[in-house]
């Protein structure tokens, strides 16, 4: 195959896959046939476009949970420094629960088809997720603890 075929192969695979061209309008642009063009894209493994308002909520929610992570990261940081207060937990639980749910909500306006496609990236994001709860409750536990100590001290010197 020479080089420009390659190319042009490519590019009709980039535009397919980024939306911009259906398998229809690459064929009569190419005068390829459409159904050896849908055999090469179901050979190649071609991704469906997806839907472009579902793909950038899902970018905005992963950019989101990007920022909660640090969060519960900073707060992990002030809980071992004993500088942490049950609201920020609260705080922080509240808004994974609120992440959680806009998550299912974009997952339920995407197609079956574009969760197949994403299936590995809900894989991702649900064990980020399981990990923003396991963290958030090692420092709810930690803050307990702290509070506990005083109480402890308190008594010893009765």
């Amino acid at each position: 195959m020479s080089t420009q075929m390659a190319l042009r192969r490519a590019a009709a695979r980039a535009a397919y896959e980024d939306g911009s061209a259906t398998l229809e309008a690459i064929a009569d642009i190419t005068g390829w046939s459409l159904r050896l063009l849908a055999a090469r894209a179901a050979r190649e493994g071609w991704r469906a476009p997806v839907d472009r308002a579902a793909a950038h909520s899902l970018e905005r929610l992963q950019a989101e949970l990007s920022r909660w992570i640090g969060l519960v990261e900073a707060l992990g940081r002030a809980a071992e420094a004993g500088t942490i207060d049950k609201a920020q937990i609260d705080a922080v639980a509240s808004a994974i629960r609120a992440i959680e749910k806009a998550s299912d909500l974009v997952r339920a306006s995407m197609t079956e088809k574009q969760q197949d496609n994403d299936v590995e990236k809900a894989v991702i994001l649900e064990h980020v997720n399981a990990r923003i709860v396991e963290l958030a409750k090692e420092f709810a536990a930690a803050i307990a603890a702290e509070r506990a100590r005083p109480e402890a001290g308190l008594e010893d010197s009765r």
